[in-house]
């Protein structure tokens, strides 16, 4: 799986993760929908309105988190508008109430989609 930790966006902005790479993400001509981001936060707090500033290229970004009962129904419906996608381990996605947990993806499930996309690019796209 490709990807690049710390790599630099706009203005020095520096994600968590980038997927596939930064050259990736530098390339005009490389697919948008292909791009993936992933910040982590212990706790979303209001750290998560960081996130949202931190690859103008990725519309809608993931937040992988690790701490229970962080996540409210008011909190959600802020992430929504900023398009942030809460990723988390399963058994803290279990934590929830269904709507929370309807609303949220497991880091596994995350990995498989990044899997998905990088499997299904044109090795044409594919960068080194």
């Amino acid at each position: 799986m490709e990807y690049e930790a710390q790599a630099k966006t706009e203005n020095g902005k520096k994600p968590d993760f980038l997927f596939p790479s930064q050259a990736a993400y530098e390339d005009p001509t490389f697919p948008e929908t292909q791009l993936r981001m992933l910040a982590s936060k212990t706790s979303i707090k209001d750290r998560f309105r960081q996130v949202a500033d931190e690859a103008n290229r990725i519309r809608d970004k993931h937040l992988f988190t690790l701490t229970p009962g962080d996540v409210t129904h008011p909190k959600l419906a802020q992430l929504d508008e900023l398009h942030i996608h809460l990723v988390m381990p399963k058994v803290v996605k279990e934590s929830y109430d269904d709507l929370i947990q309807g609303e949220t993806m497991t880091f596994s499930r995350f990995i498989e989609e990044i899997q998905g996309l990088q499997a299904d690019r044109p090795q044409s796209l594919t960068l080194l």
